[in-house]
């Protein structure tokens, strides 16, 4: 059994900026669990530009966060166990896995090993099976997720923050206080917004108005010319070319009418 004083908990605040999430005190390998296996499940969650919830922690059981179901979204769990054990040596906890997920910011670091790759799907999930506690140096293992796809239907522009797991995971009580339980069934809720784009017709006024069934419309006629304004919002991982292979914006006119770029 493990230390009764030695607790480990998830107390991730699933920001767009910071997610944390590991022991608040120390866990030696040396205790004894039970458990030698775990499930991760990714739930990827998604929102309109500015509709993201405030802070919320995140237990590692089923909860609410809201959001609408992402499907398409590529995770990819690492293995960073030697440079987390290498990293806090001189440091602590919180210090280390904000350095793993710096380094991971963009890709993942090469110091990361993979281990798999899932894609969400059905309510936005994708399940991480049997990923192991301790390795064979009897060290309890630290794993990275990264959002390393998008999917092609939306674009995506704040993409999930990478999400550092150290093990073992304990259940909590009633009270949020942790068990003697560990937690083989964690649940995580990553981040992503969205935003709109926009075609604007930016001329307008240099046109008289005409009255159609009561709704306004700029008075045109053959020959004029109208300038229209795009907003066109660029994927958060459109530097990544093994994410991204292109970005094309397509904009086809109406019958009767024909672009000129300028």
């Amino acid at each position: 059994m493990k230390k009764k004083n030695l607790f480990q908990v998830v107390i991730s605040i699933l920001t767009l900026l910071v997610v944390f999430i590991g022991p608040v005190k120390a866990v030696f390998a040396a205790d004894d669990v039970d458990a030698k296996n775990v499930d991760v499940t990714i739930n990827k969650r998604i929102w309109d530009e500015g509709q993201t919830p405030k802070d919320i922690q995140n237990t590692g059981e089923t909860m609410d966060f809201g959001g609408r179901a992402l499907n398409g979204s590529e995770f990819t769990v690492y293995d960073v166990t030697e440079k987390y054990y290498e990293l806090i040596k001189n440091s602590d906890q919180k210090t280390a896995i904000a350095a793993i997920q710096s380094d991971a910011e963009a890709v993942a670091p090469t110091y990361a090993k993979k281990v798999d790759a899932k894609v969400t799907a059905g309510d936005g999930q994708a399940t991480f099976s049997n990923l192991t506690i301790k390795n064979d140096a009897n060290q309890y293992n630290v794993y990275l997720f990264v959002e390393t796809k998008t999917p092609n239907d939306i674009t995506v522009t704040k993409r999930a923050v990478p999400i550092v797991l150290a093990m073992p995971i304990y259940k909590l009580d009633a009270t949020q206080k942790p068990t003697d339980v560990i937690n083989t069934n964690i649940q995580l809720y990553p981040k992503n917004e969205t935003a709109k784009d926009t075609k604007e017709f930016s001329n307008a006024g240099n046109f008289s108005n005409v009255t159609i069934n009561g709704q306004d419309f700029a008075n045109v006629t053959t020959g004029d010319i109208l300038n229209y304004k795009l907003t066109v919002n660029i994927p958060a991982n459109i530097g990544d070319a093994n994410a991204v292979q292109s970005f094309k914006i397509h904009d086809k006119p109406s019958d009767g009418f024909t672009n000129r770029i300028r």
